[in-house]
């Protein structure tokens, strides 16, 4: 689409040189606690004047946890997963998510050290846009290595590995391996609700090895996805690949790219406080509900990993934020 562009791994005079600069918030995290903002400040302060467009690409896990306080000195802040009601940004939120927020709230769950990020100014809300999320990764065999040959020779083979597996010849009803052991209480409460709830069908949570926990998957017919330091989670795509129903809290406050959570069409949504996990868990296997649902999910993933129109979709996007153009992407030429 006649874009050049050039990756960095950390500070460097290469990107003043450029149209538009997409700083990725990890960077941010790399600099530690004590000299992040100083040393971003300092980045923006060098870029300013010299670069037209400078972006903010925070792919934290979760809908919070943001970096606001630069928003004042970014052309636009992109995420991987927005609030739909953008203007709750404006607010501060428990544990920097509106999930822990939630259950701070309504179940009084406290943290032992409290997470604080800036809230979003009213008149900067317009700079907050969607950007893409992890799925768009490689989780088959060979990501994992790839993953490491980019991490250390800076570059990796450009292929997906990832295989999808059958949805029939299902033989386990119910598949649900998370870990429970944060250290923020507000996290791990939902995921101890999701445990107790389901003790009392029989239905062991317990971690296993990968390749046993991957396999299990493969003959599972709902496979259950809790909430943990973000909404979206590997396990949600794992779920897809492995071909189960994906059951999980509900994701209607939220907007993601690619958007893989329809309810009641590629997942299946229950409760914050989990008071209808039961009932959601008994209606998926009933009358095999659940191969349809599963059947939707592992398709419209598929869809987005493979088909020519999405990954046009996803190069229209990059333009998209790279040249500042209208939000409507139809507009955009091939």
């Amino acid at each position: 689409m006649g874009v050049d562009f050039r990756i960095f791994h950390g500070l460097s005079k290469g990107f003043y040189d450029a149209d538009s600069v997409i700083i990725e918030n990890r960077i941010y995290r790399e600099w530690g606690v004590e000299s992040q903002d100083n040393i971003t400040y300092e980045m923006l302060g060098e870029l300013d004047g010299r670069v037209e467009n400078v972006i903010w690409f925070d792919t934290t896990d979760s809908t919070g946890t943001t970096q606001f306080q630069f928003l004042p000195y970014v052309k636009a802040y992109y995420k991987s997963q927005l609030l739909v009601d953008k203007s709750l940004y404006t607010k501060v939120h428990y544990g920097s998510r509106i999930y822990t927020d939630y259950y701070h709230h309504q179940f009084g769950v406290v943290d032992n050290t409290e997470s604080v990020t800036t809230p979003a100014r009213k008149d900067l809300l317009g700079k907050i846009r969607l950007g893409w999320n992890h799925s768009l990764g490689d989780f088959g065999y060979w990501g994992k290595y790839s993953r490491r040959l980019r991490m250390y020779l800076g570059f990796a083979p450009l292929f997906y590995s990832t295989r999808f597996a059958l949805n029939s010849g299902r033989t386990q009803d119910v598949s649900a391996r998370f870990g429970t052991g944060y250290v923020r209480n507000t996290i791990s409460f939902q995921r101890n609700q999701i445990k107790h709830a389901l003790d009392s069908r029989q239905i062991v949570t317990e971690k296993i090895p990968k390749s046993l926990y991957l396999k299990e998957l493969s003959k599972s017919k709902i496979a259950i996805s809790p909430f943990g330091w973000g909404e979206p989670s590997f396990r949600d795509y794992e779920i897809f690949i492995q071909g189960a129903a994906l059951v999980k809290p509900d994701m209607s406050h939220l907007l993601t790219w690619p958007d893989l959570y329809r309810p009641h069409k590629t997942y299946l949504p229950f409760k914050w406080d989990c008071s209808n996990i039961d009932q959601v868990i008994e209606e998926a296997l009933e009358n095999n509900r659940w191969q349809d649902i599963a059947k939707n999910g592992q398709d419209m993933y598929q869809n987005y990993i493979y088909a020519s129109d999405k990954k046009e979709e996803f190069c229209k996007l990059v333009l998209n934020m790279t040249h500042n153009i209208v939000d409507d992407l139809s507009n955009i030429p091939s």
